[in-house]
Parts: C-alpha cells; structure tokens; sequence
C-alpha cells in the first residue's frame, strides 16, 4: 500500500500525532505519578524504569518496541513500518517532556486510573483507525488478529494488558497500585472498543405494519434511509406477512421512529444494535480490520 496523495498523508499524520500527544499525556501525567502499570509496552517501562529509575520511560519504550516493530514490518508492510516507527518515535519523546516537565494533574489514584485510561485509550483508537500502533502489544495484538479474526480488540488488549497488571503487583508488590492499575485498565477497554467499533455499529428496524410501504417511502424521502422488504409467515394464523426491515444509525433512530407512530400508532416494531454494517453507506468490505 502507498502513502496516498501528500495531503492524505499530512492529514493522517496529524491525527497520529494527535493521538500520541493523548496517549503521552495519559501515560505520563496520570499513570506515573499515581505508580500505575495497567498493560502494554507502557506499562512494563513504568515497571523496568520503578526498578531501574536512572533510565528515562521514554528510553524503555523504544528499547522493547524497536524488536516489535521489526518483526511488525516484516509482516505488515512498509507502511506500517513508517506509521508505527512515526508513532513510536512521537509517543517516547512527548512522555518523556510531560513527564520531566509537568507535574501530576491529580493526586487522587481513582481519578488518575479513569483519566489516565481513558486518555491512553482515546490515543490509542486513534492511532490504529489511521493504519498505525504505537508499537509494543497492539503490534501483538494485530499478530493475534491475522490468526483469529473474531477475537475482540479490546478484549485481546484486556488479556495482554492483565499479564503485565499480574506482573507489576508481583515484582512491585503494590497491592493498591495494581487494583488501581485495573480500574485504568477497565476504562481503557471500555473507551478502546467504543472508538473502535462505536461508528461501525448501526440500529436495525424491523417494523410489521399494514403501512410499511408507507413508512419505507417516507424514510427514504425524509431521512435518505433505505429499506428492505422481507416476507413471513405468523406461527399462529398461519397468515403471510410484510416485515420492513430499515438500517440506521443510531442518531437517525428517533427520526425513524416518529415516522413509524405517525403512520401507524399499533405498529409491532422490533430494534436491535448490530454490531457492524458493511455496505452502501456503512462499513468498506476492504477496510482494514481493527
């Protein structure tokens, strides 16, 4: 894969850059001061730099991914190796400015486990939506993904991220620290998956009504939602039966249902969250997965 046209590229590296300041921030101002190691190649330098203190956080960070984003290269792509070597690069220099230049933001370890956690997440989704990891685990993790697909994300950063909370409390022997580290950790994952997959997912309508044309027609019209017609059969009478099934976003939801009482008040209306939509409109078929 190429860069793209010089103005794509300028545009994702700001983003990159945008995401490395947050996770920086997150890792240097709310992590290290509260002696927080809740996973990652971030949290095993805040445990080698608690044992070997003489040595910058930011030195650690590149010494374990430098391997990592070989071994990534190799598998991935020059791209990559560009992006995650930009990132990488960018994320141990701003750490080490925050944390040789500004003090904690708080002194409070709960506050600085859920801001810490989620600055370090709201980074980190950024990063890999552009293409790009900051190295270390999320290389890991997209390792893992070429193999098992279906595997979560945020549920395989969690499994990688609890080894290094297990090793922090052992070697450390901080019992506070590591269930902090885990508060972090729990609000990592939760804000991770929601940039992940939060702009993938769509609310699926499934309306059986004696005006479904109706309200198909006014759907497209008013909200440029498409609809498909589905046909059924009642279990009980034995009756065929119309179900319109419409795909939305979840901000659109509200519109679609006002459009449903208006037409018909005994409308039987089923909606559930998916996941992810591919397709016109949604998702692209060729869209890296995360």
């Amino acid at each position: 894969r190429t860069l793209g046209t010089p103005r794509r590229a300028v545009k994702r590296y700001l983003l990159i850059l945008a995401g490395c300041v947050s996770f920086s921030v997150g890792v240097a101002c709310f992590y290290e001061p509260s002696s927080l190691a809740p996973g990652g190649v971030s949290g095993i330098a805040l445990i080698i730099h608690a044992v070997f203190p003489l040595l910058p956080i930011g030195f650690w960070l590149l010494v374990i991914n430098v391997p990592l984003i070989l071994i990534g290269a190799k598998i991935f792509g020059r791209r990559f190796f560009i992006d995650t070597l930009f990132a990488v690069g960018v994320s141990a220099i701003f750490t080490d400015i925050f944390s040789s230049r500004v003090n904690s933001l708080t002194h409070d370890a709960v506050l600085g486990a859920t801001a810490g956690g989620v600055l370090v997440a709201l980074g980190l989704g950024i990063v890999l939506r552009c293409g790009a990891t900051t190295g270390g685990v999320d290389i890991a993790v997209k390792l893992l993904k070429l193999r098992l697909r279906h595997v979560n994300t945020g549920i395989a950063f969690l499994a990688f991220d609890g080894a290094v909370v297990l090793t922090s409390w052992m070697l450390l022997g901080d019992v506070d620290a590591a269930l902090y580290s885990v508060l972090a950790l729990a609000a990592q994952t939760v804000v991770l998956d929601k940039i992940l997959y939060g702009a993938d997912g769509a609310m699926l309508v499934y309306v059986i009504s004696v005006s479904n044309g109706r309200i198909s027609e006014r759907a497209r019209a008013e909200l440029d939602v498409g609809a498909t017609m589905l046909y059924g059969q009642g279990e009980h009478t034995g009756k065929s039966r119309e179900i319109l099934l419409i795909v939305v976003r979840p901000r659109r939801l509200p519109a679609v249902r006002d459009i449903i009482k208006e037409e018909d008040a005994a409308a039987f209306v089923i909606v559930t969250r998916s996941v992810a939509v591919f397709g016109n409109g949604f998702k692209d078929h060729f869209v890296e997965e995360l």
